[in-house]
């Protein structure tokens, strides 16, 4: 059974109390690879931590997280992307007889995308909002960086090598242009 994170991310400090422990496990085929005279899997094992660690850093650069190194990014402190839209409404009145008149309209709505696919689209973070990035453990050892009580244990999310970065979705209906021809009458 899948379990929904619903924790706030921990941003490790570079070094220090507030650094965090980077693992990567090895996978099969590292595991199944070692022959004599190659290296151990603990040589492998560093090496992809070394990578995650560096993957991890990058990721939190990207996402503009480095304003909280040291701390708990604050809850509703990430956004979605903003959305633009413009819609056009053209209305001409029509005499009919009398004091009977008809009115024509012509509504665009979402005009931006009709002119470009590319505008007018809404994304966002998918419900609930829940972005697991990776597996993080706390632990209390004396293998913390700079000699803490207990620290953060990273690791990859399962079948992944890397952050897993949020994943947007297009709510398709409300970013599509839409046209729609009206006619009334008043008597």
């Amino acid at each position: 059974q899948a379990t929904r994170q619903r924790h706030l991310f921990y941003v490790p400090e570079i070094s220090g109390a507030g650094a965090a422990i980077y693992e990567a496990l090895c996978t099969a085929g590292d595991v199944t690879a070692m022959v004599p005279g190659c290296p151990s899997i603990t040589t492998v094992s560093v090496a992809r931590s070394a990578q995650f660690a560096s993957d991890v850093q990058a990721f939190i650069q990207s996402e503009g997280l480095e304003r909280y190194r040291g701390r708990i990014v604050p809850r509703n402190s990430g956004r979605s992307p903003w959305v633009t839209t413009v819609d056009l409404r053209l209305a001409q009145e029509i005499p009919i007889w009398r004091k009977a008149r008809g009115v024509v309209s012509l509504d665009i709505e979402n005009l931006a995308n009709l002119v470009n696919n590319d505008w007018g689209q809404i994304r966002q973070v998918s419900f609930i909002y829940v972005a697991p990035v990776l597996d993080v453990n706390r632990i209390a050892t004396t293998g913390c960086p700079g000699g803490a009580a207990s620290c953060y244990v990273y690791r990859p999310r399962a079948g992944q090598t890397g952050p897993t970065p949020p994943v947007t979705s297009l709510t398709a209906l409300n970013s599509v242009w839409r046209i729609q021809l009206g006619l009334r009458f008043e008597f």
